[in-house]
């Protein structure tokens, strides 16, 4: 995979809450921005954005917290058969969720993050998701979001109370109905999950919210249909460039991967 990312702490922010995955290597900056791009030669390849919650420096720790915890889990998905993922992926999860839970008892400070992972191997594409980062793919020019929203403005959508035009507007399209940091004998903590083949040639991008409240589908798959196989420079980088010039105020992250 041709992974390329790009990190920005916004227009407003004191600090970036964000925290990006790749193969076990993760980071929380300080920095005002930071931009990679790497080539992965891996048979599995665990990508991931964790978007922190609860006050700056709560929401920072929350997201750390959740990299930790997956790095731990980094090299069982090399060693399993891929009918084994899901699994894997239920007891990170429990193992994130009392991690970040145990702080919240001790410090009586609420935090959370969202949770976003892509995992590739062979032919086997595997997107689970908590929150509002998303995961899309792009194959033969299509754009499809592979995450499912987990906000209250997502569930009226699917209600068919409002439109989705209606969504990106509503006062709590923010408002998270799912995240890493909830007790458990009280919500659902199972995230969503997608599944799909992937051939030589796909794209996928891992987001933080900071991406999409301001950058629509079709803006997305104007910047993937324009530099895609190009080879020319970041496209993780272009993208926070496009959010940060339709007026972002979040913390920005973005993950860009292509077989």
């Amino acid at each position: 995979m041709k992974i390329s990312i790009c990190t920005d702490i916004g227009a407003i922010r004191s600090d970036n809450e964000d925290t990006y995955y790749i193969n076990g290597t993760f980071e929380e900056t300080a920095q005002k921005r930071l931009a990679a791009q790497s080539v992965s030669h891996d048979s599995v390849n665990i990508l991931g954005i964790f978007d922190g919650m609860g006050g700056e420096a709560c929401g920072k720790l929350a997201s750390k917290i959740a990299a930790e915890n997956l790095r731990d889990y980094q090299g069982c998905f090399s060693c399993c058969n891929r009918s084994e993922w899901d699994g894997i992926i239920h007891k990170y999860v429990n193992t994130a969720n009392d991690s970040i839970d145990s702080i919240i008892s001790v410090t009586h400070r609420n935090m959370g993050t969202t949770m976003a992972l892509l995992i590739a191997g062979g032919d086997a594409v595997r997107a689970y998701n908590m929150g509002d980062s998303r995961i899309y793919s792009y194959s033969s020019g299509l754009l499809k979001q592979l995450s499912r929203d987990h906000t209250v403005a997502a569930q009226l959508v699917e209600a068919g109370l409002i439109s989705e035009d209606d969504a990106r507007r509503h006062a709590k399209r923010n408002t998270l109905t799912k995240h890493l940091g909830l007790p458990k004998e009280q919500f659902d903590i199972l995230p969503h999950k997608a599944r799909m083949d992937a051939a030589v040639g796909d794209a996928f991008i891992i987001c933080s919210d900071g991406l999409t409240d301001v950058c629509d589908d079709s803006a997305i798959e104007e910047v993937l249909r324009r530099r895609t196989g190009t080879g020319s420079g970041n496209i993780a980088e272009t993208l926070v460039d496009i959010a940060l010039a339709a007026g972002s105020r979040d913390n920005i992250t973005v993950v860009y991967a292509q077989i």
